[in-house]
């Protein structure tokens, strides 16, 4: 793997994606919606497109030997934005739309984002009721749809369901970003009773493990990107609180239940150790503190 094409490489995991690779030595296409919102200058091409705009892909991309293509653009994957059916379904089309075009051009490999939310979609005894049920679900068809794409055009396809991802340039809004940004202006943060499981991982060990994927010749159709290090997510944001702003009260209780329940076998890397090596560098509040450190800088 010398050329890699980054989808989104303009958004929170597509920044530090294409800052891995970089150091990497790879050559780096990144394609992105706005070109002013990401750096250029270590770039070995920067491409400013819709991912339906077919035709103008296929004339740009045909000049370049695409090894593998790390998708990880999708709008609406955090706050109200979830819950919009057409653009989750705009979403599906866009990624299918990409397949095709990496088919013309002859990019054997595809790795996509999703996310562990996927399986209370899957899960037939889940009786969630979160706001990000339409987006997981746009993942779910997504994975399958393309998935079977992938097959019929002989495609290397490999499907990357990630944790909950926190780190430097995090702007999105969601738990762990709204927890900083809120304990950072002395604001006491709101939640429900927080006691499902999750697992947060460092933007830096993410997107190590989507490298150590990708190069790995044998890889299965589907790895969970996390650390295995699962636990309630009270415990993770009083973590967070003792960090930044330990005399901050954390509201706990004071927003409704989503009634997710997250399963311990979903947090499992066994796969993703066995078949590339992986095991995270950084623990949790290891991460939280150079993100806070970072931030100051």
């Amino acid at each position: 793997m010398k050329t890699i094409l980054v989808t989104g490489a303009s958004g929170f995991i597509g920044q530090a994606m294409v800052r891995y690779l970089n150091e990497k030595g790879l050559n780096v296409i990144a394609l992105v919606r706005d070109k002013n919102k990401i750096e250029s200058s270590s770039l070995f091409a920067l491409i400013e497109s819709e991912l339906s705009d077919n035709d103008k892909l296929i004339s740009i991309l045909s000049k370049y030997n695409i090894d593998c293509t790390i998708h990880l653009a999708w709008e609406g994957n955090s706050g109200i934005k979830r819950n919009d059916i057409d653009l989750q379904m705009n979403n599906i089309r866009n990624t299918i739309s990409l397949v095709n075009t990496l088919k013309v051009v002859g990019c054997k490999n595809i790795l996509i984002a999703g996310t562990v939310s996927e399986n209370l979609i899957l899960d037939a005894e889940q009786d969630c009721n979160s706001a990000g049920m339409l987006y997981a679900s746009a993942k779910v068809s997504t994975y399958m749809i393309v998935k079977a794409l992938c097959s019929n055009l002989e495609i290397n396809f490999t499907w990357c369901r990630l944790a909950n991802i926190y780190g430097m340039g995090n702007n999105t809004g969601n738990l762990m970003s709204y927890t900083i940004e809120t304990l950072l202006s002395g604001k006491s943060p709101t939640y429900s009773n927080a006691m499902a499981l999750q697992d947060f991982m460092y933007i830096k060990d993410c997107v190590r493990a989507i490298y150590l994927v990708m190069q790995t010749e044998k890889r299965k159709k589907l790895y969970y990107i996390g650390t295995g290090n699962y636990r309630k997510l009270r415990d993770y944001l009083i973590e967070v609180q003792q960090v930044i702003a330990p005399n901050i009260s954390l509201g706990f209780g004071a927003r409704p239940d989503d009634k997710a329940i997250f399963k311990e076998s979903w947090f499992s890397i066994k796969d993703l150790k066995d078949d590339t090596g992986f095991c995270p560098e950084y623990d949790f509040k290891s991460g939280i503190k150079e993100t806070i450190d970072l931030l100051g800088d």
